[in-house]
């Protein structure tokens, strides 16, 4: 009798603690993607991965386990092909990389302050509403910075957990990656994708076509052609100094993406060139993206359609080819007249 009810119970024990083992074993989380900056790893196949539903994060999965953000900054010189890689990349469900939020309608860049910067940086990470009557250095965050906050909120709670947004160079970002940003990138492991064109000449151009017809981005065809048929005159005496001072920038920029790799936080460097009509490129951007996420790779929405506003030969779009071309001819920048 006694070995009887001591059975009963020693077996009652056992089957009690089989829940607790399932719960803890570490074979049920997933292991995290290891990194990768090259293109000759081809991405996985959407179809061949198992697709689980999504689900607003920090609330537990089917295993129990909470799911896990993935913050990014996207850096680039202006009219480096920013809002065409953004729609891009947002595409997929769980990405949502945000415009400038670094941006001032009449002051533009030098509107913000370091103590600004950093207030909205870190809000918009933390997606938390900001309180658009408070005020930093005697100045009130701007309506945009509290829409793009509130956008990113909404964004996480409806499961993107790839969370990011345009960071322009000439926005203080080597200032405040001395002064703190590096830290917090650090604490957060907040992954970097810097954004080049190979030609600067071409970069600059669209910089000066903007400035005449102000039209960023369009999906219009039509508009697209009338804008492309407005010849832009660059200035020949002052081009050798753009060239050189955005490579000055470049080399800057490369120097903080070294101090990062080596700190080891994920850093990725690529070319506008390079993404355009590659669809396996876009995709390799779209996994470093989503590495060490809960994000599984998931099937993407349909291209947004956006019209190419200056293709074809920088000779058919510039004004005055004849004193550009001469103007840097025998220069280190001569190769970017041909491209």
């Amino acid at each position: 009798m006694r070995c009887q009810s001591t059975c009963f119970f020693a077996t009652l024990a056992i089957f009690s603690l089989v829940p607790l083992l399932l719960l803890s074993g570490e074979h049920w989380l997933p292991r995290p993607a290891t990194e990768s900056q090259s293109w000759a790893t081809p991405p996985p196949s959407i179809e061949t991965v198992p697709q689980r539903p999504r689900q607003p994060p920090n609330q537990p999965n089917r295993e129990g386990f909470a799911l896990k953000e993935s913050w990014v900054v996207l850096l680039s010189l202006q009219r480096s092909g920013t809002h065409w890689l953004s729609h891009e990349l947002n595409r997929d469900p769980c990405i949502a990389v945000l415009p400038e939020i670094l941006y001032h309608q009449t002051e533009r860049f030098s509107w913000w302050t370091p103590i600004l910067r950093r207030e909205a940086i870190q809000g918009f990470f933390k997606g938390k509403l900001l309180d658009p009557t408070a005020e930093f250095d005697g100045k009130q965050l701007p309506w945009t910075l509290v829409d793009y906050v509130a956008q990113t909120s909404k964004d996480l709670q409806n499961g993107r957990l790839v969370r990011g947004f345009n960071w322009k160079v000439n926005q203080a970002f080597p200032e405040d990656w001395s002064s703190w940003f590096k830290k917090y990138c650090l604490q957060h492991k907040i992954r970097i994708v810097f954004l080049q064109r190979r030609n600067d000449l071409r970069r600059i151009f669209s910089v000066e076509a903007n400035r005449k017809v102000p039209v960023y981005a369009t999906k219009d065809a039509g508009e697209a052609t009338k804008v492309r048929k407005e010849k832009v005159e660059l200035d020949p005496k002052n081009l050798t100094y753009l060239l050189q001072r955005d490579k000055q920038k470049i080399q800057q920029v490369r120097q903080i993406l070294g101090q990062a790799r080596a700190m080891g936080l994920p850093v990725l460097h690529v070319y506008y060139e390079d993404l355009a009509g590659s669809a396996a490129n876009l995709e390799a951007v779209r996994n470093f993206l989503r590495q060490n996420s809960s994000c599984p790779p998931a099937p993407l929405s349909k291209a947004p359609g956006w019209v190419k506003l200056h293709n074809g030969s920088l000779s058919h779009l510039i004004g005055n080819w004849n004193e550009v071309k001469k103007s840097l001819e025998a220069t280190q920048w001569e190769w970017m007249l041909n491209d």
